[in-house]
């Protein structure tokens, strides 16, 4: 067995995309609300989401009014989660490509503040990607975001 590269994958947005998004359609939407349960894992990524947006009494959401800088950064984590799923998606090949689900992966950073993304073992246990190992770089600039993934693996060499 070797490690070796499996893939590659990159993708660019343009978070202004997803404020147009926000604003058009209301923070509290169910359009808003049906595109992160797409785009976000539920246990890992929208809960950091939720906890941005308005509270009523209850403690549940509610009301379309955030100042600009929550906005922009509940922006951040769609395209940041957006992108770095699609660059992960470009790495594999077409048969994981063919049972890839958006909401099975999360983006997280570590202590140090690196990105990372894996798949979340509650909800694709026995995927056969799990031993693999994605590296992710994003990178901001005004409005747009990059992310790269490169996917690595075990290959078996043949025998000489």
């Amino acid at each position: 067995m070797s490690r070796q590269v499996l893939g590659l994958g990159n993708d660019v947005v343009n978070i202004q995309r997803f404020r147009n998004i926000l604003v058009h359609h209301g923070i509290n939407s169910s359009y808003v609300k049906r595109l992160t349960q797409r785009i976000l894992n539920e246990r890992h990524e929208y809960p950091r989401f939720a906890s941005l947006l308005p509270k009523g009494i209850s403690g549940e959401i509610s009301g379309d009014k955030i100042d600009s800088s929550t906005l922009h950064r509940c922006c951040q984590i769609l395209a940041g989660s957006w992108a770095s799923k699609e660059a992960l998606f470009k790495s594999l090949d077409p048969h994981h490509q063919k049972h890839f689900v958006f909401k099975n992966w999360y983006k997280w950073n570590d202590e140090n503040g690196k990105p990372n993304i894996q798949i979340d073992r509650s909800v694709a246990p026995s995927d056969n990607m799990t031993e693999d190992q994605f590296m992710l770089s994003i990178s901001h600039d005004g409005d747009m975001l990059i992310a790269t993934v490169l996917r690595i693996g075990n290959v078996e060499l043949p025998d000489r």
